[in-house]
């Protein structure tokens, strides 16, 4: 397998609370690569263009890169791809926190979900163990309440994904929130997740990253600090975040 994958997909399907472990073959890792490449190939593979959005046949994907769970900058950021209820086409959707890295440890390059659960649930995800839990308690709550609860009862370091009312309540925009602060807010993604009766996934694991040169890693992400650290534009993204790619965005009509 090659360096930087784990060559394997979780795939948990709620309408059967099942689970199955998918391989990736190495010449689709080399082909499309990072986790939007290889999403595009699943969206193109497993959805038929008239799926709806919020039917249970869409499916939710929650993918990582070849340097998630690295010392490489950036390599705590995960995609979401799936159907957008807003557009009623390809989502893609990045955020950041724990999930890209416990979900590398834990085995995976990727969290596929499709069906509907019966009734509110949670995904509980602890290398190849996968819980299913009832969220009942917690359907109504907001995110951060329900990451909170997720931490005090499974792992306090775990990374989540967790939607709030608005992604219950199928709002077309309703976001996907990680470790409180970051959102995955392009597309409607929450409001899939609402309409599989997900509230939240916790994956915490337990393995590693192979590198095939991890002192060149090192070396190359140490240069390229000390440069960021002296960047005007580095200074301003620190400062500022996201909202500093406005103007650009704006004036790509994006």
């Amino acid at each position: 397998m090659l360096h930087g994958y784990k060559g394997k997909l979780l795939h948990i399907n709620l309408s059967k609370e099942s689970t199955e472990t998918v391989a990736i073959p190495e010449e689709i890792l080399r082909k499309y690569i990072g986790g939007r490449g290889l999403g595009s190939k699943l969206y193109w593979d497993l959805l038929p263009p008239d799926v709806n959005p919020l039917g249970p046949e869409n499916v939710f994907m929650a993918l990582t890169g070849p340097v998630s769970g690295t010392m490489v900058p950036g390599a705590g950021k995960h995609v979401i791809v799936t159907k957008s209820p807003a557009t009623g086409a390809w989502l893609d959707a990045y955020s950041s926190g724990r999930v890209a890295p416990e979900m590398k440890f834990a085995g995976y390059d990727g969290i596929l979900i499709s069906g509907k659960a019966r009734k509110p649930v949670y995904l509980v995800v602890e290398d190849d163990k996968v819980e299913f839990r009832d969220a009942g308690h917690l359907w109504g709550k907001g995110a951060f309440a329900a990451e909170t609860y997720v931490r005090e009862t499974f792992h306090p370091d775990c990374g989540s994904l967790a939607i709030g009312p608005a992604g219950e309540n199928l709002v077309h925009f309703a976001c996907v929130g990680s470790d409180y602060f970051r959102q995955a807010g392009r597309g409607g993604a929450g409001a899939v997740m609402g309409s599989k009766n997900l509230k939240l996934i916790a994956i915490k694991g337990s393995g590693g990253i192979r590198c095939a040169n991890i002192k060149g890693v090192r070396d190359l992400v140490l240069k390229h600090y000390e440069t960021y650290l002296d960047s005007a534009a580095g200074l301003a993204h620190r400062r500022y975040g996201t909202p500093l790619t406005l103007t650009v965005t704006h004036s790509a009509g994006m």
